[in-house]
Parts: structure tokens; C-alpha cells; sequence
């Protein structure tokens, strides 16, 4: 054997792998074995025939295809789409952060909103130093 061959055994060792990995997800774990299996199989005897450069540019060459298609998606689902749950999950975390916990005050930019300023960070000292001293 030479080195290419184990090259290409160490690849479909870790193919199986990723594969396998793939087939855990929830969105995929209804799909049958079998169907993932021949997919995956069509395009590893696809890549191994044609080779990966052929691959590769009928990607580059369909990638108008694929967004057109993904476009249709969006169209499709965006009637489904509960845009309330959309919101950054930071805003809805928020209040939780700059909570106290017992005799523990948290201050910080990550504590205030915006976050990410050098102001917020200043804001949430501030709110903090008047939660410890009792202010109003």
C-alpha cells in the first residue's frame, strides 16, 4: 500500500465519523440510515470518480441554484416565522444579569445595555454603588 491509499482510509474513517456525528442531530434524526447512507455514498463515489476539483467547481457553478432555492425557503417559512422569538437573547436576558444575588452585585458593560461601552460599564458601577449603599 502506498501512501495515498492510507491517506484515503484515514479520510473515510474520519467521513464515517463526521457522518455519524450528522445523523445525531435532531433535525436529522428522523431521516432514515439508509437514505443518509446512499447520499453520502453517491457523493464520495462522485468525488473518488470525478475527483474534488470537479466537485468543488460545480459548487462554485450551482451556488446561484442554491440560493435561489434558499430564497424559495424563506418565502415558504417566513409565514410560520414567530418574529417574537427572534429577539437578541441578550435583551431577554438582561434583567437576570444585573440582578444581585444575595450580598453579590454585579457591574460591568455586560450588565447594561448597550453593552460593549465604556459607558454602560460606568452607568452599572454606578446603579451598583447606590444598590450597595441603599440609595434611592
Amino acid at each position: 500500500m502506498d501512501r495515498y491509499n492510507i491517506f484515503s482510509f484515514i479520510c473515510v474513517d474520519f467521513f464515517s465519523l463526521y457522518l455519524y456525528s450528522f445523523s445525531q442531530y435532531p433535525c436529522v434524526a428522523k431521516t432514515p440510515m439508509i437514505a443518509l447512507n446512499i447520499l453520502m455514498g453517491m457523493i464520495m463515489v462522485m468525488g473518488v470518480r470525478l475527483g474534488l476539483e470537479t466537485i468543488a467547481r460545480s459548487a462554485e457553478i450551482l451556488i446561484v441554484v442554491f440560493f435561489f432555492l434558499f430564497l424559495i425557503l424563506v418565502v415558504f417559512i417566513s409565514p410560520e416565522i414567530k418574529f417574537e422569538n427572534i429577539q437578541p437573547v441578550y435583551v431577554a436576558v438582561s434583567p437576570y444579569l444585573s440582578s444581585p444575588e444575595g450580598r453579590v452585585h454585579f457591574a460591568g458593560e455586560h450588565t447594561a445595555l448597550p453593552h460593549g461601552w465604556i459607558q454602560s460599564a460606568i452607568e452599572s458601577g454606578i446603579r451598583v454603588a447606590y444598590e450597595v449603599n441603599d440609595l434611592p
